[in-house]
């Protein structure tokens, strides 16, 4: 097997009530314009779910998923690019299945907190280093927080990978985390299905390092976040950046971040 991996790398205080910006220029009923992200709906849920990463809780089935639509390289859209893909990796059907398979993500809420819910399908499921190491060498998850969406705002960065080990920069937050594999972890040989992750952040952690405060009547929008993912798959030799746009891959950037729009308990 070929030894070569594509590892391509990533590249406030809340002022009153937090709002989407209007829009610059007209748009189609029902749609946003390219400036403005769009939001998350984040359910109300009376019980939080177990954190057990399995994600199994009706308010789950309930809860709007989010796939993350923009991926980098992208995909392939014509024959040529398929097929340089294909001689890198040797096997062109796995290399298509890779590209194809969803990441998603959703939110719900409660008077405790904010609960996080990830899910990927794969075939190849990975985990390298520990707590607080380069996780994002494997597969991860990872979460953007910012109080708004908003260019220079305050952002905090959470990743999580398939064995539940954690990194997070600038501020050390404690967040009730499980994760969940649906196959094996770190054996290529066998074929996985995927794997999810639950992440439960409590207001008292968000308000005090100012990344987000709880929703009221008045002001449903708890903050903004930014979906991303990386997944390494050995058969093809190919690491993909999944997120959430608009916006460019940068996640760093919370003007592209959506807003946390919370529903009425």
């Amino acid at each position: 097997m070929k030894r070569f991996f594509f590892f391509l790398c990533l590249a406030s205080a809340i002022p009153g009530c937090v709002v989407p910006r209007e829009a610059s220029s007209p748009t189609t009923p029902g749609t946003l314009p390219d400036n403005v992200p769009p939001q998350v709906t984040v359910h109300y849920t009376g019980q939080l779910p177990v954190i057990d990463g399995k994600l199994e809780e009706p308010a789950w089935h309930k809860a709007e998923w989010i796939t993350l639509d923009g991926s980098r390289p992208a995909l392939p859209d014509n024959e040529e690019k398929w097929q340089l893909y294909a001689a890198i990796s040797g096997n062109r059907t796995t290399t298509e299945e890779q590209f194809r398979q969803r990441t998603r993500a959703a939110v719900l809420w409660n008077k405790a907190g904010l609960c996080f819910g990830l899910t990927c399908e794969d075939a190849d499921v990975q985990s390298f280093h520990g707590e607080g190491d380069w996780i994002w060498i494997g597969d991860v998850f990872e979460i953007f927080l910012a109080p708004r969406a908003e260019a220079g705002a305050q952002t905090w960065e959470f990743q999580i990978n398939p064995a539940n080990a954690r990194f997070m920069q600038p501020f050390r937050l404690r967040p009730v985390t499980a994760t969940h594999v649906s196959g094996t972890l770190n054996q290529s040989g066998e074929r996985d299905l995927g794997w999810s992750a639950e992440i439960f952040l409590p207001w008292e952690e968000l308000e005090k390092f100012r990344l987000a405060r709880r929703p009221t009547p008045e002001c449903p929008i708890a903050g903004a976040v930014r979906f991303a993912a990386w997944d390494l798959t050995i058969h093809t030799q190919l690491r993909l950046n999944r997120f959430t746009t608009p916006g460019e891959a940068n996640p760093h950037r919370p003007e592209h971040y959506r807003p946390l729009n919370c529903s009425k308990p």
